[in-house]
C-alpha cells in the first residue's frame, strides 16, 4: 500500500510538474507573440507615419514650386507688358522719352 501510495504521489507530482511546464511554455509563447504582433504593429504605425509625413512633404513642395511658378510667370507678363508699353511710348511724337 505504501509503495502504491508512493507511485501515486510521483505520478500525481509528476503529471502536475509536467502540466505547470507546459501552462508556463504556452504562457511564454503567448507574450512572446503578443510581444512579436505589438512590435509589428508599432514598425508599421511608424512606416505609415513616415510615409504621409513624406507625402505631406512632397505635396507642400509641389505646391510651393507651383506657386513660384505663378509668380515667376506673372512677373514675366508684366515685364513683357512694361516694356511693349514703353516701346509703344517711345514710337509717340510726343512722349519725351526716347
Amino acid at each position: 500500500m505504501t509503495l502504491t501510495t508512493m507511485t501515486l504521489t510521483t505520478m500525481t507530482l509528476t503529471t502536475m510538474t509536467l502540466t505547470t511546464m507546459t501552462l508556463t511554455t504556452v504562457l511564454l509563447t503567448t507574450v512572446l507573440l503578443t510581444t512579436m504582433t505589438l512590435t509589428t504593429m508599432t514598425l508599421t504605425t511608424v512606416l505609415m507615419t513616415t510615409v504621409l509625413l513624406t507625402t505631406v512633404l512632397l505635396t507642400t513642395m509641389t505646391l510651393t514650386t507651383m506657386t513660384l511658378t505663378t509668380v515667376l510667370m506673372t512677373m514675366t507678363i508684366m515685364l513683357m507688358t512694361m516694356m511693349l508699353l514703353l516701346n509703344r511710348l517711345s514710337r509717340d511724337s510726343s512722349c519725351p522719352i526716347r
